[in-house]
């Protein structure tokens, strides 16, 4: 009998239960329930006989004829598209069952990365092909612009007043921001790329030693000492590693993001028209940017964040 009574007792709370409704709310003196409402509220069955005069009355609470009902998770919604208004008000039937997937979908991949570790091997192989790529492509596609006579926006210090930019917005970004919100972490991302991107691409300055096409009108001159630093490009590099991280976060939703591009792009002409780098110089800094923002994306946790004390993680702006 015990066992009985109890199990009366939970399939009598277990539909309110799934329609949440507070069950310590203020209850009313009942509703009339009759047999359209009946059978709106039970999918699986099929509609009783209106002739029926079958009618059930239940307390319900007073917020019940106020507001719709409120149900979630994939228990109900696998079943139904729509739910019904209070007190079977709605003529709208009941949808057949969908199938649909209602838990929160995962974080989309950028392009064809989808780990840390695939990031990783697009960074390794990055590195080691674009000396390769600029050994080999050169004979096509390195040669000499004119000289420069009328810059326009390609002057020199529009070059060097957008790399500032760039670098005080990148800061300024991470430290007011901090590192909780979504924008903030892209930031401390951008970041982590950027510093890793200017690791890479000194490295490689000092071990290629390329001249630049103002020293040298032959692009093959490699290995010439300590002077020349032309491969790769070390600011379209950093232009390409700031944007990246932005790109890879927001563009799978708003492909609006995928103008950022056109940073390392001018930084790009404007190099080569001021003969400070060749074609593949850019392009192979454009590549290392990009490999190097996207395993900064990847990462759960930016590395220099990670090194600061906690308060960076909660930004400036909490502070004033």
């Amino acid at each position: 009998m015990k066992l009985r009574y109890r199990a009366g007792w939970l399939f009598a709370f277990l539909p309110l239960l799934l329609m949440r409704a507070p069950l310590c709310a203020p209850m009313t003196e009942g509703q009339r329930l009759g047999p359209a409402f009946l059978a709106q509220t039970d999918p699986w069955q099929k509609p009783r006989d209106p002739a029926t005069p079958t009618n059930l009355w239940l307390p319900l609470p007073k917020s019940f004829s106020k507001h719709k009902l409120r149900t979630s998770g994939s228990l109900w919604a696998a079943h139904s598209s729509r739910m019904p208004s209070p007190l079977g008000i709605s003529s709208r039937p009941w949808a057949k069952p969908s199938g649909r997937r209602t838990d929160p979908p995962h974080k989309p991949s950028f392009l064809w990365i989808h780990s840390r570790k695939s990031a990783a091997h697009l960074v390794e192989w990055t590195v080691a092909l674009s000396p390769l790529f600029a050994l080999s492509a050169s004979y096509v596609l390195d040669h000499r612009y004119p000289p420069n006579d009328a810059p326009g926006i390609w002057q020199r210090s529009y070059q060097l007043d957008l790399e500032h930019g760039v670098m005080a917005i990148e800061g300024a970004g991470a430290l007011w921001l901090g590192g909780r919100s979504r924008l903030g972490r892209t930031f401390w991302q951008a970041l982590d790329s950027s510093l890793f991107t200017a690791i890479t691409t000194t490295a490689l300055k000092y071990a290629f030693a390329r001249a630049r096409p103002f020293q040298s009108s032959n692009p093959h001159d490699f290995f010439q000492g300590n002077c020349c630093q032309s491969f790769p490009s070390g600011e379209v590099a950093f232009q390409a590693s700031f944007v990246t991280p932005f790109i890879a976060e927001y563009a799978p939703h708003n492909p609006w993001v995928w103008g950022l591009e056109v940073l390392p792009l001018y930084d790009a002409i404007g190099r080569m028209r001021a003969r400070g780098h060749w074609q593949t110089d850019v392009i192979a800094g454009w590549a290392i940017g990009t490999a190097w923002g996207i395993f900064a994306h990847e990462e759960k946790q930016p590395f220099v964040l990670g090194l600061l004390p906690g308060g960076f993680m909660v930004g400036l702006h909490k502070s004033f």
